[in-house]
């Protein structure tokens, strides 16, 4: 391979000897020069033009088992290449090259630059050069083989702002997963993202400038799970909520927060938990639905018995209670001797007992899916609160006065009525006081 490498020379020292004098011959010098090299080890790292990025395993190109038409899935993600400065007319190297590192890796595009080493009989590749310091394409000028991955389609993916320490590991697509800090650089934070956003004010500045890094906006990117211990993250709510928090995250505290135009989360075998030392708040602009196919739901008590009433059937009874009352007296209004009363209070009597039959053997308008525990008087949970210590150290007192009146609805007075009263005489009662 080229002249690019390193050396490292297992040699201690070269001996000193102060009795010999005199000179040598170039025989004796080349003899003396192998003895001091001779533990030297080389080790050469070579440039490389990527020719093909083996990945498509249907492609005629792809590399074959040996004997067969079978495509050899051991050579997934090797390339083809030409070294640049071994090869300078441009011919492909004999040898396929293997990814360095299979666990991360950014596999190149045609035109991309790599560099080749050689350990053993095989030869590896690390990730491409960046040669023009973008993140989307870093192809050697001149190259514009259409690919299938154009560079029209991500020409707007950018590098991502960072801040000095930060750690960034980022895609060609424009997913991206950051490592920050807050603004005081002690906090963490790490923000997934994946899309960057299109919105027209971000899109004519990446154009104006083929520079212009990507500012992250957790609103417009496309999917995005900020994870942050002392960082506000001003979320956008897709619905209004009066139960929205002033704050997410922030005065060391932490916060999860995603956004994405649609959401989620499956338990393919097991169960889907949610909980929350306050308040646990759904809300959304067109319905929020409860659904089971064959199970129960219980609202208020995991363990309750009592069905919810269905709004419909529960309609039904009271009309056939009322419709019963309404005929009874519609007959005693038109009973004209004793009998005819007397057969309206039977008739009256008998349809109630039906649906009093009814209620015992289980009402029609109780749910058997939908349960809801009982009204009860709610325990006293009054509490000291005590002074505790704060997760930045200092002595504060935890209490959040406006935190506790939150979710308190006050009712204003509007009319206030004036009357008066007389106070009936008390007449003193007859007997002897003592």
């Amino acid at each position: 391979m080229s002249n690019i490498g390193y050396t490292r020379n297992n040699t201690d020292y070269i001996p000193e000897s102060g009795t010999e004098t005199g000179f040598i011959n170039k025989a004796e010098a080349i003899e003396l020069i192998k003895s001091y090299v001779q533990d030297l080890e080389f080790y050469e790292i070579e440039p490389a033009e990527v020719v093909t990025c083996h990945l498509n395993t249907e492609a005629s190109n792809f590399p074959k088992i040996e004997g067969t038409s079978e495509p050899d899935l051991s050579k997934l993600g090797c390339v083809e290449v030409s070294l640049l400065h071994s090869q300078s007319g441009g011919e492909t190297f004999e040898n396929l090259v293997k990814p360095l590192f299979k666990g991360m890796v950014q596999y190149p595009l045609k035109g991309e630059i790599v560099n080749v080493a050689q350990y053993e009989n095989d030869y590896f590749y690390y990730n491409p050069l960046n040669y023009n310091n973008k993140i989307n394409l870093n192809k050697l000028p001149g190259r514009n083989e259409e690919d299938e991955v154009s560079e029209s389609g991500i020409q707007f993916n950018r590098p991502m702002v960072a801040e000095e320490g930060d750690t960034v590991l980022q895609s060609r697509f424009g997913s991206t997963i950051h490592f920050g800090s807050d603004k005081d650089h002690k906090e963490p934070f790490l923000r997934i993202s994946c899309g960057q956003n299109k919105n027209t004010d971000t899109v004519q500045a990446k154009a104006g400038n083929e520079h212009f890094p990507h500012i992250p906006n957790i609103n417009a990117d496309g999917a995005n799970i900020w994870l942050t211990t002392n960082e506000h993250t001003a979320l956008a709510t897709g619905a209004p909520s009066e139960m929205k928090q002033r704050t997410l995250g922030g005065n060391f505290q932490s916060s999860i927060v995603s956004n994405a135009d649609t959401q989620a989360i499956n338990a393919r075998e097991g169960d889907v938990s949610a909980y929350a030392q306050r308040n646990v708040n759904l809300c959304a602009n067109t319905s929020i639905n409860l659904e089971t196919e064959f199970g129960e739901i219980k609202l208020g008590d995991s363990k309750t018995n009592n069905p919810a009433v269905l709004g419909d059937q529960l309609k039904d009874f009271l009309r056939l209670t009322l419709s019963n009352v309404q005929e009874f007296a519609d007959e005693m209004i038109a009973a004209t001797v004793k009998t005819d009363q007397d057969k309206a209070y039977a008739q009256l009597k008998e349809k109630l007992k039906a649906q009093v039959d009814e209620l015992d053997l289980g009402a029609k308008f109780h749910s058997n899916k939908v349960f809801i525990r009982e009204n009860h008087n709610p325990p006293d949970v009054t509490q000291e609160i005590d002074n505790q210590v704060t997760r930045d150290g200092s002595d504060e007192d935890e209490l959040d006065i406006e935190s506790m009146w939150d979710n308190v609805v006050w009712n204003e007075i509007e009319d206030v009525v004036d009357r008066n009263y007389e106070v009936e005489r008390i007449t003193a009662t007859a007997g002897v006081r003592g």
